[in-house]
């Protein structure tokens, strides 16, 4: 990890050299239900999601830590994915128990804050290390000493609060642009329900049709091509990402004759909305404009057949969380969720007048060149932060 000098008074050190204890952890019996009903916080990997962690998965019993090889890591020190999510790290809000997923690292606090070692844990050419030195057939883990050996740009501790203090500013600039971009999503849901009420209980009394009667509802057969490296791209729910958005680069690609025989049922167009029926059920996106790809079987595209109904009304319709709570009772499988093509179309919508319709359209389109902008100025704040996050532990940013 040693990419260039270091700044007078830095030094490169050893995770070994600022830890006074690694600890490992254990997963008490479940057949022992005492365990689990105890009030001791307890942990998988599966918990950490940013840098900290303040509570924990389940709660076990103080017989359950004696009589396992669970382990209490205390508060303020270091819990690092050795095995599962392996290289995820968080700080230790409270006292807590770690299974065997996690190694605890108790810091020497006189030399490192944890706050500064976990910005630096999350250094994505770290983890990529991390990733590469992990072993194993069944599950992939690091050793101790694969921990022990991770090298750490070392500063005085007047000079790590410093960095900590800057990059905390960063992330709060971050996470209230995320805050933004939620609100605008929520502010097309609530214009929607002043304009034309709850879908489900129809109180403005809006003709109702069924899905069926205004749209073609059709899906693909459900022979799956073979994927190829480099070819057409066959969109699953998987490539749904946020703000409405289809990610058609890490997608699944097939050959232009399975895409061509595939198309004989039916071409995603223009004007469509893509609506997820297996798996991943009631969750939509439009079509947009110049892109050749084909859906999968757990994919149906619905398509508007009459000028009564407009798209973008119908879409914003399908996302309301009544009518989605609606459709997702006609699934035919408590195991994997399934929507049949049928059921679609039965489901019943409200159809206000189109001109109102319209109008709310003209709202969305608004809404949608505000929310364009907001995710430019949202990469750009993501660049600041990773920017700033190099240069704080290269030691640029001290001084």
């Amino acid at each position: 990890m040693k990419e260039k000098k270091l700044p007078e008074g830095w030094e490169w050190v050893r995770l070994s050299e600022v830890a006074l204890k690694f600890i490992n952890g254990g997963t008490p019996s479940t057949a022992i239900n005492e365990y689990w009903n105890g009030s001791f916080p307890w942990t998988t990997s599966k918990s950490i999601t940013s840098y900290s962690l303040s509570a924990g998965e389940k709660f076990i019993s103080q017989d359950a830590i004696e009589n396992s090889s669970s382990n209490v890591i205390p508060k303020n020190n270091i819990l690092i994915a050795s095995r599962v999510g392996i290289g995820k790290s968080a700080v230790n809000l409270i006292d807590i128990a770690i299974s065997q997923d996690l190694t605890g690292v108790i810091l020497d606090k006189k030399k490192i804050l944890p706050e500064f070692l976990v910005r630096y844990l999350h250094n994505p050419k770290l983890l990529l290390q991390l990733e590469s030195d992990a072993r194993g057939t069944t599950i992939k883990g690091l050793q101790r000493s694969d921990l022990e050996r991770i090298e750490i740009p070392l500063s005085p501790l007047p000079v790590q609060r410093q960095i900590v203090a800057v990059l905390e500013q960063a992330e709060a600039l971050k996470r209230q642009r995320q805050e933004a971009d939620a609100l605008t999503g929520a502010l097309l849901q609530s214009v929607f329900y002043e304009m034309f009420g709850n879908p489900i209980g129809n109180e403005k009394g809006w003709e109702k049709v069924t899905l069926g009667d205004i749209a073609i509802v059709q899906d693909v057969d459900h022979r799956m091509p073979p994927a190829i490296d480099e070819g057409i791209s066959l969109i699953s729910p998987k490539d749904f990402i946020e703000n409405d958005k289809i990610d058609f680069a890490n997608s699944k690609k097939i050959s232009e004759d399975e895409y061509l025989r595939m198309c004989r049922k039916i071409k995603p167009q223009p004007g469509d909305i893509l609506y997820s029926r297996y798996g991943t059920i009631c969750e939509t996106r439009l079509v947009p404009e110049n892109k050749k790809f084909q859906i999968s079987y757990s994919l149906c595209i619905i398509r508007p057949t009459t000028e009564t109904i407009s798209l973008k009304f119908l879409f914003w319709l399908l996302k309301m969380p009544f009518v989605k709570q609606e459709i997702s009772k006609k699934q035919r499988s408590s195991c994997i969720p399934d929507l049949g093509l049928g059921e679609l179309k039965k489901i019943k919508i409200p159809l206000p007048p189109l001109a109102l319709q319209q109008q709310f359209a003209h709202i969305v389109e608004e809404v949608e060149r505000v929310r364009g902008k907001q995710a430019e100025s949202g990469k750009e704040i993501e660049a600041l932060c990773d920017g700033l996050m190099q240069r704080a532990f290269a030691g640029e940013l001290a001084g």
